[in-house]
């Protein structure tokens, strides 16, 4: 019986090879015309910068965005949101501005959004347009304000069409979680005359290396000794860093998820190329597609079977019940966004606290919503499975999305 886990399972033994291969070739100009196809953008229309994380990209250009405009310090971020988005604003020693999200959609509550426009419209440095779950950005609301404010489309968990004249930017996120997986790093998509240059020039490679041996650890734990034996090990040394592992409540506090103020080699670029290479080639809508049928019963209302995504929203009443029924047969579910606090406390500034109850929509979603994560290469024996507990664990507690 194998263990599964939709961590890393796009990662594969090319990866191995093309981390030492792209020392001796720059793959940038391939790995960007490759970004292009899968975006539908021309290439003579953006630059892309890489760093090691995500967090770090938008914590640099809020910087750039600082520089530019010293009067204005207020960053809008949607308050269902993943905290190290929040970190990256109090970094850059701007103040963050929550607005409520809907429950059918996570995007914007409209209403709170004009409202929060109109009362601080000359102090709104940047806005963050989410775009999380299966769900496209909110398209209207993006043409009403593109001329009016500093746009950023925060792509992190999922790949969706958009018009690059929207947006003075876009956020790509290429963690072990994501759709674009390269184990980690992160990038910034900006328009080609965009004035925008990275303020990071160190280099890390202990992290780049670090990276390649997790990936072997995977090769070698999770697809080539993938036994009852390992099953056991696995589930002993799940706290380690040997293995995918869950993602803790603990992980989401600020002191974990500190930014990691690098940039990427030429090792990254080869692992990049081939997890673009593998993306095209593993025609990834028509499986994920094939999945939100399965799961379009118990997701959101407004869930976009189209848009690529990392992770499916399932509303149940009790996610953390369900999050123990799959822990114990092995399957892995992310607690990242879910069963905790809306934004946490900061840690980096101790008088900042948000209070989740000022974001009765968003609280909902937190303590109703349970993430299960896919990518690109996914196992359908093991998400069939997962999706048969689900079912069983729906119909015998009467519950779904309508009957909360």
């Amino acid at each position: 019986m194998p263990v599964y886990s939709t961590y890393n399972q796009n990662i594969s033994k090319d990866h191995l090879k093309k981390f030492f291969l792209a020392g001796f070739k720059s793959l940038k100009p391939k790995n960007k015309e490759l970004i292009s196809k899968i975006l539908n953008l021309s290439t003579n229309d953006f630059k892309i910068d890489y760093y090691q994380s995500q967090r770090a990209a938008f914590y640099d250009y809020l910087l750039f965005l600082k520089k530019q405009n010293p009067n204005k310090n207020k960053v809008i971020l949607p308050s269902y949101t993943c905290c190290v988005l929040v970190n990256a604003v109090l970094k850059a020693d701007l103040q963050v501005e929550f607005i409520d999200t809907k429950v059918n959609s996570l995007n914007y509550d409209t209403q709170k959004f004009q409202k929060v426009v109109d009362n601080q419209k000359d102090q709104i440095l940047a806005i963050l347009i989410p775009s999380n779950f299966g769900e496209s950005f909110d398209i209207n609301l993006v043409s009403q304000f593109k001329n009016q404010f500093n746009l950023i489309l925060d792509s992190a968990n999922t790949l969706t069409n958009f018009n690059l004249d929207d947006f003075k930017a876009v956020l790509l996120s290429f963690g072990s979680n994501k759709l674009l997986d390269c184990v980690f790093a992160g990038a910034i998509i900006t328009h080609f005359n965009d004035e925008f240059k990275p303020s990071f020039t160190k280099k890390n490679l202990k992290f780049e290396f670090q990276s390649f041996f997790k990936i072997f650890n995977f090769l070698l734990f999770r697809k080539f000794l993938n036994t009852l034996v390992v099953k056991a090990i696995f589930k002993i040394f799940s706290n380690l860093n040997l293995f995918p592992r869950i993602i803790s409540k603990n992980e989401k506090e600020f002191t974990y998820n500190q930014i990691n103020y690098f940039r990427t080699s030429k090792f990254f670029d080869g692992l990049l190329n081939q997890t673009l290479i593998d993306f095209q080639n593993s025609n990834t809508k028509s499986k994920l597609h094939k999945l939100h049928s399965s799961l379009s019963t118990y997701t959101l209302q407004d869930f976009n079977p189209d848009n690529p995504t990392c992770f499916y929203p399932i509303l149940v009443s009790n996610p953390k019940a369900l999050f123990e029924k799959l822990k114990k047969q092995n399957i892995f579910v992310s607690l990242d966004w879910t069963n905790a606090q809306i934004v946490p406390k900061s840690a980096q500034a101790e008088n900042i606290n948000f209070n989740s109850q000022s974001f009765p929509n968003s609280l909902d979603l937190s303590q109703n919503l349970l993430l299960i994560p896919v990518n690109n290469s996914l196992d359908f024996k093991a998400i069939s499975n997962t999706i048969h507990i689900i079912f069983d664990y729906i119909h015998e507690n009467q519950i779904t999305n309508h009957q909360r």
